[in-house]
């Protein structure tokens, strides 16, 4: 839809200036095959040395598998650094890798070091240091800032790059948080690029990802460029280097079970949960429903997760001293995400630590809400029906020509159908169990099909999909739109346009702030 093209291009736009840890998506195709060796080009043959999860012949739709891209011992630093001493370049030449250190350690090892840190194999990591910047293919450093800025991390098109992401190591760091960052984005359903979700590339060519690594790898470089650079080269060029590890040693990879179900993050500090079991991290435990650990003054962070903040265990659901809980932000839907909590300023717990007094945005328990169920055993019993979960607020002002917000289904029990916590799709409808009684909205009224949207919830997807209505609010509305009883209203085309974001777990709220719009975020 054209609306939202114009607010991608320009996010990402914004996005080229800011101090984020994340590359710049919004590059040119010849910016993506500037790179490219001669032989990168050729496609890889295939050989004795094939590898397990990578397809035979390119298909844009599953660049590779999941199992793959997660496979984070497929090898170690010494098979790095035998790889970079005998690359697959030039017929085994040298790349110049091997004698650079990286704070003490061999670049060998900080590639591997780094990602495993974020769970992503690291010949993922170096076909992406090729892709980018053709590092491995060189005999001598390049000099410039290619090695500095290897990953393309913080360098938008046509400006300079970013002092602060300067070095190898900030720049193996930001790709790989990256690229699980994007990953988990499909997993829950909320990212740039999500498994099963026709988008259009850059190209434009319209990609449907098979699975969550391909999606993190549009969401990294949003191009087809079959046969020239894109994702076509991140295919040929993984391909070729793993082919070369395996003549080096044993690769350690698998290709995708379509029947298994989508890698999930360990769990960590803000996770739901339902007993001790879930929050095996040392020190975690359940409490009010989510992963927590005692605490006084401050609480432990991971990168790629949610800020931690110490506040009072009577927050969680717990009596005296101190349980960490998250910030609000996108992982969580600003609390929304997390069945009880909502987001509100909150006073630090310092107890003995000597910390300062602070106060934070972050999620704690919703008085209004149910207690939080007892932790159930470590190996309890399927209970019959799922924990309630808070009801959305009845909209005040119902916006004409919209479905009513979905209608409990006649007090039918959750058990009765089958409908657990993260619900179900069924004949078109987006089945929810809310206070123990079956929900249903019908996706076929918003023109949108059912699938996984927010906390991995059955609800009607895409987000970008919306149908044209007869609604009294344009033209007044405008093209900036505004939002109505939670509902996203905008016009465009002298057609309106309106999406429901209750039913995605988010808040129509304005774009970034900048008077493009309002969206569900």
């Amino acid at each position: 839809m054209a609306r939202r093209i114009i607010v991608i291009a320009l996010g990402l736009l914004a996005f080229a200036c800011s101090d984020v840890d994340e590359p710049t998506a919004a590059r040119t195709g010849d910016d993506l095959i500037g790179h490219a060796a001669a032989e990168d080009l050729e496609p890889a043959l295939l050989s004795k040395a094939a590898v397990q999860g990578l397809p035979d012949t390119f298909t844009r739709n599953r660049v590779m598998d999941d199992a793959f891209f997660n496979a984070v011992d497929a090898v170690s630093a010494a098979q790095v650094q035998a790889f970079l001493e005998r690359s697959p370049y030039g017929g085994g030449q040298r790349c110049f890798l091997a004698d650079v250190r990286v704070n003490g350690v061999s670049a060998a090892e900080a590639i591997v070091r780094g990602s495993r840190a974020h769970g992503i194999n690291p010949i993922v990591m170096i076909a992406r240091m090729q892709v980018e910047k053709g590092l491995i293919s060189k005999t001598r450093s390049p000099g410039g800032n290619a090695v500095d800025f290897a990953f393309g991390c913080g360098c938008p098109d046509g400006r300079a790059c970013a002092e602060s992401r300067r070095g190898l190591d900030r720049q193996i760091e930001c790709a790989a948080q990256t690229l699980r960052r994007w990953y988990d984005g499909s997993v829950n359903g909320d990212g740039l690029w999500v498994r099963g979700v026709g988008k259009r590339t850059l190209d434009p060519i319209t990609v449907t990802p098979a699975n969550h690594a391909t999606a993190s790898l549009y969401a990294y470089t949003p191009w087809v460029l079959e046969g020239q650079g894109g994702n076509w080269l991140v295919w040929n060029v993984t391909r070729r280097h793993a082919q070369h590890f395996a003549t080096l040693g044993p690769v350690n990879v698998g290709a995708d079970d379509p029947a298994a179900p989508p890698a999930a993050r360990p769990a960590w500090i803000g996770t739901p949960c339902a007993n001790d079991a879930v929050c095996s991290y040392a020190g975690g435990r359940c409490e009010g429903g989510i992963c927590t650990q005692a605490c006084a003054g401050t609480c432990p962070d991971r990168d790629g997760y949610a800020t931690t903040f110490c506040v009072a265990a009577e927050h969680l659901d717990g009596s005296g001293g101190g349980l960490c809980t998250v910030y609000g932000d996108s992982d969580n839907q600003q609390c929304q995400g997390l069945p009880g909590y909502r987001l509100r300023d909150t006073d630090r717990y310092v107890g003995s630590s000597g910390s300062s007094a602070r106060r934070a945005p972050v999620c704690v328990r919703d008085p209004g809400a149910a207690p939080a169920p007892e932790p159930a055993p470590q190996d309890p019993v399927p209970p019959a029906e799922d924990p309630a979960e808070e009801p959305a607020a009845p909209a005040e002002d119902p916006v004409p020509g919209l479905p009513a917000d979905p209608p409990a289904a006649s007090g039918v029990a959750c058990g009765e159908l089958g409908v657990g916590a993260s619900g179900r799709c069924e004949d078109g409808l987006a089945l929810r169990c809310v206070n123990g009684v079956v929900q249903a909205a019908d996706c076929a009224a918003f023109g949108q099909p059912c699938g996984v949207g927010a906390g991995r919830q059955a609800a009607c997807v895409p987000l970008e999909s919306a149908t044209p209505r007869n609604l009294p609010q344009c033209p007044a509305a405008g093209f900036v739109g505004t939002c109505q009883a939670n509902v996203a209203i905008w016009c465009e085309n002298s057609a309106s346009f309106a999406v429901d974001c209750t039913w995605f777990g988010k808040a129509c709220t304005p774009e970034s702030g900048d008077g493009l719009g309002y969206w569900c975020r």
